[in-house]
């Protein structure tokens, strides 16, 4: 684990403390960057333990999943099949300082579009379409957020949406923030606490992997996922958004998406 750590996360690091022409990484010219080098390398922020989105597979030494796939598929487009898509571990605290520092061009990692982040980040267009749930074991008389009272304790994840929006929905519960997806579901686990919180999908491949638990009731938070890219980088937003609106009509954006969630989503 540590030599994989170090493989991943050494190279981003060392770029934190270079510069140019005065500038920090951070603002340097992604496309530029990417149009002068002789294989161009784009680097998306990832995360690793979220299954069915990013999750790290040990027989295959590499961080696989849906959002792994379309951030191969973007930088195929992107540099006319020349480049290298370098995946980056992140997770919902260190995405967007690891962005603002230029440490990663973009971050593709289940991550919501709220007015807030748009303060500080771009985002692409909509890629991926989720909800806010509970995850609650098969046996549990929670049947949605109308149905939790003052003795129920809910997970949630620090940095991420999903702990504010259930402490404004339902003030009433107490919210326990857990710092990655492991942890709140081995919590869950432990039964001391009464459901888990985040977007719909993610919680399904939870569910993918331990069916005695279940969503209880409807999604209440819409949450469209979108590509945060650094403010500044606009060239690089619109190849993005470019490549994005290729992929969705070339038939590649369905096949990733039927491979990670042929019958797990509902279709529209």
């Amino acid at each position: 684990m540590f030599l994989r750590l170090k493989k991943i996360i050494m190279y981003p690091l060392l770029l934190l403390f270079l510069s140019a022409c005065g500038q920090s990484v951070g603002q340097l010219n992604i496309m530029e960057r990417i149009s002068e080098q002789e294989i161009p390398v784009i680097r998306w922020g990832v995360k690793s333990d979220t299954k069915l989105f990013g999750l790290y597979d040990i027989s295959e030494q590499a961080i696989v999943g849906f959002d792994v796939d379309i951030a191969r598929a973007l930088t195929e487009i992107m540099t006319d099949g020349q480049g290298i898509a370098e995946m980056v571990e992140v997770n919902s605290k260190t995405r967007i300082p690891l962005l603002k520092n230029g440490n990663i061009d973009a971050i593709i990692a289940t991550m919501s579009i709220t007015d807030e982040r748009l303060k500080i980040v771009h985002f692409s267009d909509v890629y991926f379409e989720a909800g806010q749930s509970l995850l609650v074991p098969l046996e549990s008389d929670i049947q949605g957020i109308d149905t939790l009272t003052d003795q129920h304790t809910v997970l949630a994840i620090k940095g991420s949406t999903s702990a504010q929006n259930i402490r404004d929905l339902a003030p009433q519960v107490n919210v326990l923030e857990m710092e990655n997806y492991s942890e709140g579901f081995v919590a869950l686990q432990s039964g001391q606490r009464d459901a888990l919180t985040t977007d719909n999908a993610i919680l399904l491949g939870m569910i993918s992997l331990n069916p005695d638990y279940r969503l209880a009731g409807d999604v209440f938070v819409d949450e469209p996922y979108g590509i945060a890219i650094n403010k500044g980088q606009e060239e690089f937003l619109t190849a993005v958004n470019s490549a994005l609106e290729t992929i969705k009509a070339n038939g590649t954006y369905d096949e990733i998406y039927h491979k990670w969630f042929d019958g797990l989503m509902e279709e529209e």
